[in-house]
């Protein structure tokens, strides 16, 4: 507004094109935090199954407990090939869910250059550079490469 105590034509599509903005921008970040949400409950529930099938095997007699000594192996092999994914993975949802730095549509400084927030997903976030009206660069960073 000007100051002069009325609102010209100009002035409300201003406030009415800046809250449009504001809840599309509203919609994206839920969305993509809901997305995110999905995508953690079915690795948790894949944790939880796996537990509840050792479990059903066990109570229908199955020598679970002395297999699990050539699964537990198998497991410790694993862990070196799949540590790092795992830490990762973690330092992920620990970002995005306690840190929260931001939401899809903020304006955010990074190198430098000023970009948008386009979307905020489990693993990396996509920011979008406007040059121009016409012209955009897209630039996908991992959440490691934020936080240092």
């Amino acid at each position: 507004m000007d100051g002069n105590g009325d609102i010209s034509q100009q002035e409300m599509k201003e406030k009415i094109l800046y809250v449009y903005k504001e809840r599309k921008d509203l919609h994206t970040s839920l969305r993509d935090l809901s997305q995110a949400v999905g995508k953690l409950d079915i690795i948790f529930l894949t944790i939880v199954v796996t537990v509840w099938l050792l479990i059903i095997l066990s109570i229908f007699g199955t020598v679970v407990f002395q297999s699990m000594l050539s699964i537990g192996s198998f497991l410790v092999a694993l862990s070196f090939v799949l540590g790092n994914s795992l830490r990762t993975s973690f330092e992920n949802i620990v970002f995005l869910f306690i840190t929260h730095p931001y939401n899809s549509g903020d304006l955010c400084d990074i190198d430098g250059t000023f970009m948008i927030v386009r979307e905020v997903g489990l693993n990396c976030t996509i920011f979008v550079t406007t040059l121009t009206t016409f012209s955009a660069r897209r630039r996908s960073t991992t959440f490691a490469a934020l936080l240092t």
